[in-house]
């Protein structure tokens, strides 16, 4: 696998990033903090999955900006280009995978078959170099070597490997050649003890089989003794199981009397629960029939129908169509109040207007001025101000501009249109709002006159005229007369026009209102008057419309609840009734099915049933015990001869107890003198037996042969394993060896030429002076495990090309060795592809191959 391209969605501090890498050989050059470990993190989470929080040691480098988590690399294999792209997800991230070659999309499956077996843990042992472990570089042998080296070239090494240990194991268990506590080793120990003991056991022999041979007629007697006693002992148990059972033939004798024909149908426990039961349901029948005639009774006695319920009641259909007409009374009644406040606004807004005219309430208010007017009123004020100092008037042609206030019709207009609309929506709540907002405009308008200027021309055909104070004076007084103006002086004549004109519309807005008012006051009338026929029951006390109309829904209500309540208990009478009805038609079928019940078992009250019921489970107890007393006497099977005594049975227990104490005498003798035997031949034993020393002999033996052919067995087993696994990683020990010392001598400038693989690892000097890994300085030992490192990353890259990467691997080294890793990695470079991250870059390299991260 040769890296191209990395593309960087987001990972860590790197977002939107895309990195070209070099080939064979890239070297990455960065301060620290600079992303260099990141990068390293993102190519192996991009090829082998992200790491959950537990196994992220170092973080999970996820983005802070919400960025998309996850990135692309661009790489080529066996000549051909691919793209493994991973994202956030499940089970090490989303995976899509492309054959750039032939544009399409491959799955998941196929790029895991491209890489395997490599997973993150191979890589970091085969191909990454980062920080050195010296106790991990200590514990390197052959062995460890071939083990990694397996693991990769056999599939499931693992498990071949341990089950290789476990046979060692084993076999190291059984037989060690200087051991002593193996269990081979052992074995043989006690076969020569025994060898020696088997020659001693000749000589003890007679005597041994002597007291071997009356050891055996001594446990003859024993057994005839044991067999009497045995005997003896069950003839005493039978006498005691007779003792035991003379109790239960005497109640036996006693119950015989009693038989299964004494047993009375109609006595059983289900009958007692239905008795039971008829007798409950009659005490609650009769308690609740009590409790419904009360209930009844008190129903009946506050029972009574009230003046105003008939009332009501035969009145009832006309009454509920007036309430029927009750929505539509109350928007009348609504309107009615609004207007009546309207009308009171007009009339206090007129009054006000009066009162700016004149301070006397009697006036009559003035006529309005008509355009001529106004301009000739206008015009003889101001030749009678000007009269002293003009005696001629201009008898030309001229034109006069006047500011004249003219009533504001858009206003108008639109407060028209709305009471209008509202009259189209009569007898609603949105109507009167529609009167209310009409008439706010219309006063609007009025109240705020338009500006405009007129322009008025005079003209005279008649030569220049003088007019005196007298002439002036007489033509304002027949205005005066004219228009109403009486008590009113002249300078005030037109100042008053705009409120002239605002009172006569009020007076006209009046006109109509006063006209809906009345029209409106005579429905409600009409409507009120309807109820005359209520007056001995509905008193209407109310001066405002919407409470009359109140007072009237208030006392239909009542109406209504009274007669409620009166047809409610009538129901409540008429369900007590039935109840009353129900109820004694139960306790009938009841006493009828209690007295077919007595009639069925021939008593005639529940005492005499309760009596007859104790006599019968008496006799039931005494039918079951007698059943009980025969199965027990069954199952002892000991048969009580007839009169027989507690007395005789106490006899001749008596007399066996005697004759057994007798036997256990004499078997506790010879069990004495035969223990006394066993004594002396366990001396012989333990001085040694001879036939049971040559049979343990010869046991010995066959269990030595056995543990020999285990032994070999295992050891022949763990040799097979290792034979397999050497021909299965096809001789690339011996390959990674000799590249390791090859790498080596380069990295230590030839200081050192050889390694030597044994249990541990030690390296020769140029001057043949050996040296162990223990010895190595930490600059030396790095050198030891890059070589080593590389070795297996060559090794297998003829059959897993993967990158090897270098996370500042050379931090240790001084400028010479530095300059001597470079040099092996442009040879290692030239097998596979490498990456070198640095933050130190005082190399002699070629500045083309370098990425520097402060410029991306």
């Amino acid at each position: 696998m040769i890296i191209e391209r990395l593309v960087i969605y987001g990972y860590g501090k790197w977002v939107d990033q895309s990195i070209q890498v070099k080939q064979p050989l890239q070297i990455v050059y960065g301060p620290n903090e600079a992303g260099k470990s990141t990068l390293v993190d993102f190519i192996k989470s991009i090829l082998f999955g992200f790491q959950t929080k537990r196994q992220a040691v170092h973080g999970q480098y996820i983005p802070k900006n919400h960025s998309t988590y996850g990135g692309e690399i661009w790489f080529s294999e066996s000549g051909r280009h691919y793209k493994i792209v991973r994202t956030q997800g499940t089970h090490g991230g989303d995976i899509k995978f492309y054959d750039l070659e032939h544009g399409r999309e491959l799955t998941a499956a196929d790029f895991q078959q491209l890489i395997s077996p490599i997973d993150r843990q191979t890589y970091n042992q085969l191909f990454y170099f980062g920080d050195v472990s010296q106790s991990e570089v200590y514990k390197l042998g052959e062995m460890d070597l071939r083990r990694r080296i397996q693991q990769i070239g056999v599939a499931g090494a693992n498990q071949w490997i341990d089950l290789q240990n476990e046979l060692e194991k084993q076999s190291q268990e059984l037989y060690a050649p200087r051991g002593r506590k193996k269990a081979l080793n052992a074995q043989l120990r006690d076969y020569d003890k025994l060898v020696g003991q088997v020659e001693d056991a000749k000589h003890a022999f007679p005597k041994y089989e002597r007291i071997q041979a009356e050891i055996d007629q001594l446990s003859k007697k024993l057994q005839e003794l044991q067999a009497k006693l045995l005997a003896g002992q069950k003839k005493a148990q039978q006498q005691r199981e007779l003792l035991a059972s003379l109790p239960l033939a005497t109640e036996l004798q006693k119950l015989s009397r009693v038989s299964q024909s004494d047993i009375k149908d109609g006595f059983q426990d289900h009958d007692r629960i239905v008795l039971s039961r008829l007798t409950i349901a009659l005490d609650n029948h009769q308690k609740e029939l009590k409790q419904a005639q009360a209930k009844l009774k008190q129903l009946s006695d506050n029972q009574f129908e009230t003046p105003v319920q008939k009332f009501y009641q035969a009145n009832k259909r006309q009454i509920d169509e007036l309430i029927n007409q009750l929505a539509t009374q109350r928007d009348l009644a609504t309107r009615i109040e609004f207007l009546t406040n309207q009308q009171h606004e007009n009339d206090t807004t007129l009054t006000r207007l009066v009162h700016s005219i004149s301070s006397n309430p009697l006036i009559r208010v003035p006529r309005l001025f008509d355009d001529q007017t106004y301009h000739r009123v206008s015009d003889l004020l101001r030749q009678r101000q000007g009269a002293s100092g003009q005696t001629t008037r201009q008898s030309t042609r001229q034109r006069v501009q006047r500011s004249v206030n003219r009533p504001n019709m858009p206003f108008f207009v639109i407060g028209a249109l709305i009471f209008v609309g509202s009259l189209a929506i009569h007898q609603t709540m949105a109507s009167w709002l529609g009167y209310f907002i009409g008439i706010m405009v219309l006063g609007w308008g009025w109240l705020h006159p338009k500006r405009e200027v007129s322009t008025i021309q005079q003209s005279s055909q008649s030569p220049k005229h003088d007019w005196t104070f007298d002439e002036i004076d007489q033509q304002l007084n027949q205005i005066r007369s004219k228009f109403d103006l009486s008590d009113i002086n002249e300078d005030r004549w037109l100042s008053i026009q705009p409120t002239i004109r605002q009172i006569k519309g009020i007076q006209a807005d009046q006109a109509k209102v006063m006209t809906q008012l009345n029209n409106d006051q005579g429905k409600l009338q009409m409507y009120l008057d309807s109820w005359q026929f209520t007056q001995d029951w509905l008193t209407i006390s109310a001066d405002q419309p919407t409470e009359q109309l109140n007072q009237i829904e208030q006392a239909v209500f009542h109406w209504r609840r009274l007669l409620d309540d009166y047809q409610n208990e009538k129901k409540k009478v008429e369900i007590y009734q039935e109840m009353i009805t129900n109820l004694t038609d139960k306790i009938k079928q009841v006493t009828l099915s209690k007295q077919t019940f007595f009639q069925q078992r021939g008593v005639t009250n529940d005492a005499e049933f309760n009596q007859l019921m104790a006599d019968q489970q008496k006799i039931k107890r005494n039918l079951t015990r007698k059943t009980e007393v025969e199965q027990q006497l069954r199952v002892s099977k000991v048969m009580v001869p007839a009169g027989m005594t507690e007395i005789d049975v106490h006899h001749q227990i008596d007399n066996l107890n005697n004759q057994n104490n007798r036997y256990q005498q004499l078997i506790n003798e010879k069990s004495q003198r035969r223990s006394e035997l066993n004594i002396q031949l366990n001396d012989l034993v333990q001085n040694g037996r001879y036939y049971d020393l040559r049979q343990t002999l010869a046991n010995q033996q066959t269990e030595i042969i056995n543990s020999v052919h285990r032994y070999l067995a295992l050891k022949l087993s763990s040799d097979w394993i290792q034979t397999v696994l050497n021909i299965a990683t096809k001789g690339r020990l011996p390959k990674m060896l000799g590249l390791a010392k090859k790498y080596f001598q380069i990295l230590t400038n030839q200081h050192y030429r050889d390694i030597i693989f044994e249990d541990r690892i030690s390296v020769v000097r140029s001057d043949d002076v050996h040296f162990v890994i223990e010895e190595l300085s930490k600059g030396t030992l790095e050198q030891l495990y890059l070589s080593l490192i590389f070795s297996m990353a060559v090794g297998f890259s003829s059959q897993y090309p993967m990158p090897i990467i270098i996370d500042d691997g050379f931090a240790n080294f001084d400028q010479q060795r530095r300059q001597a890793a470079y040099e092996m990695l442009k040879q290692v470079s030239q097998q596979t592809q490498v990456i070198y991250f640095s933050a130190n870059l005082n190399l002699e390299v070629d500045k083309s191959l370098v990425l520097n991260l402060n410029k991306l």
